[in-house]
């Protein structure tokens, strides 16, 4: 038997990248969930280089009676942020002060269709896109969780003004979640409402390079779109057939009792000012909580160790995806705890499945708030064979070898950890039975048969706490076979 040590085994972990940077464009004024994304993210703004809060057109065509940009209602969520920063940052670095967010805060267009998109109508928001994109020197990742409008007509400008070559360095700097097109959702026609072609289609129409992830694309059944499983807990919308969405015990993770416990009651004015959101109006099923259909957007970015913004396909809190055409990504499905082969249950899967971990975390966020360092609980931190930090590590072996992966935990609260290991077998569709894992010692064991040669393996280092609430962090291990 061979053992792969670190010294012969090419192993390859990418150099740690400042913060991600973040632009927001937020229908803020509609669905009060878009309120609820905003006041989760300001818990994470150390996590980011927020970079722009754009307010586009409120709410989905037709959902309010008066069509407005409402960005009050950030620098309201904002004004709370401020309240409790200097909590905040006796838990964590990089908490920006409430003045420099509040100096990022624009308004978009009130008219979200597509006719409106033509070199010159430019807004306030899409002005400091343009600007954004222009100073940054690496990617800026965009999370849309309304219409796409401002940012067409950004890109409509910059094709206007630039040549070819410019206007394709323009797009190389930019990666794109959108919540669905929603700016052609609900749209009148002879007085019935209707999905018609919005904005973000026209982006993908006329950037077929730019890179850009949508959850809830018009080819599938809205009501099975992935981001919903944010909050919902069976596995469709509506008064469809239904299979439960996650497992026993994790459906009180986003009801209006959890709310009151962990987030309203008691941990300052953030969490005070979250609002309870009809998790499915319009159901018999429907009940009040948690909702955020937007949160995926931004959690795609976030780093936790289980994700990489580089790859749609590996998945993470933000869901999974999987190339429809040219630069374009939609919902992809991971194979469902049940084991039923429901498409709607799969594609929500992928981000329902960590459901207790983003819960656990976004309470103890909301600790930190109000409590002292030594009264809440905080991440763990995991090392795979020295390498430290979030991001992937590469390690490059062959069928018969014996990887040897030393596990190392440490937590700043003092909480015992408790590493797993397992295979994310819908990354490259493989089946986790090619390998043996024997996580009895440390150095965890991982060998692997002739039938692995030639293939990719995802092993997911996951790493809870015992504190309360238990916090988890990741890394990824991506093993390939020669």
């Amino acid at each position: 038997m061979f053992i792969v040590l670190l010294s012969s085994m090419s192993l390859e972990a990418a150099p740690p990248g400042g913060r991600p940077r973040l632009l927001v464009l937020t229908d803020i004024g509609g669905d009060p969930d878009d309120q609820q994304s905003m006041r989760r993210l300001m818990l994470y703004a150390n996590e980011f280089d927020i970079r722009g809060l754009i307010a586009s057109a409120s709410g989905t065509p037709g959902e309010n009676k008066v069509v407005s940009t409402r960005p009050d209602l950030i620098l309201e969520i904002i004004d709370d942020y401020d309240e409790v920063r200097s909590n905040l940052v006796k838990h964590a670095d990089g908490y920006p002060e409430a003045d420099d967010l509040r100096k990022i805060v624009f308004a978009g267009d009130t008219n979200r269709t597509v006719e409106s998109i033509m070199p010159g109508a430019s807004t306030p928001g899409s002005e400091h896109l343009v600007r954004v994109v222009d100073e940054a020197e690496d990617m800026v990742n965009v999370a849309i969780w309304g219409g796409a409008r401002d940012l067409a007509q950004a890109l409509c400008d910059v094709r206007a003004k630039r040549t070819d070559a410019e206007l394709e360095a323009f797009l190389k700097k930019l990666r794109v979640y959108a919540i669905g097109d929603q700016d052609g959702y609900n749209a009148v026609v002879d007085g019935k409402r209707v999905d018609l072609a919005g904005t973000g289609l026209w982006i993908k129409e006329n950037f077929p390079t730019l890179r850009y992830l949508e959850s809830n694309p018009p080819k599938i059944n809205r009501f099975t779109a992935m981001f919903r499983g944010m909050y919902q807990n069976d596995s469709r919308g509506g008064d469809y057939a239904k299979i439960p969405l996650v497992k026993p015990g994790d459906e009180s993770l986003n009801n209006e009792a959890w709310l009151q416990e962990n987030v309203l009651n008691d941990h300052g004015a953030l969490g005070a000012g979250y609002p309870v959101v009809n998790q499915n109006p319009g159901s018999e099923r429907n009940t009040r909580g948690v909702k955020e259909g937007d949160t995926p957007s931004w959690f795609y970015f976030l780093p936790t160790g289980l994700n990489d913004p580089a790859h749609p396909e590996w998945g993470g809190w933000g869901g999974r995806f999987v190339r429809d055409q040219h630069n374009h990504f939609i919902d992809s499905m991971d194979m469902h705890w049940s084991g039923q082969d429901d498409e709607a249950a799969r594609r929500k899967w992928t981000v329902a499945r960590w459901r207790q971990a983003y819960q656990n975390d976004f309470a103890a966020r909301l600790d930190w708030c109000v409590a002292s360092p030594e009264e809440a609980n905080h991440p763990p931190a995991v090392r795979v064979n020295g390498a430290g930090g979030l991001y992937p590590i590469h390690v490059t072996a062959k069928p018969g070898e014996t990887v040897r992966l030393k596990i190392e935990t440490s937590d700043r609260d003092g909480d015992e950890v408790h590493a797993e290991g397992w295979v994310y077998e819908e990354v490259t569709g493989v089946s986790s039975g090619d390998l043996n894992l024997d996580r009895t010692k440390n150095p965890w064991e991982l060998r692997a048969g002739p039938e692995a040669h030639g293939k990719t393996y995802h092993l997911i280092v996951e790493a809870s706490d015992s504190g309360q609430p238990s916090l988890t962090r990741y890394r990824r291990v991506v093993l390939d076979f020669e």
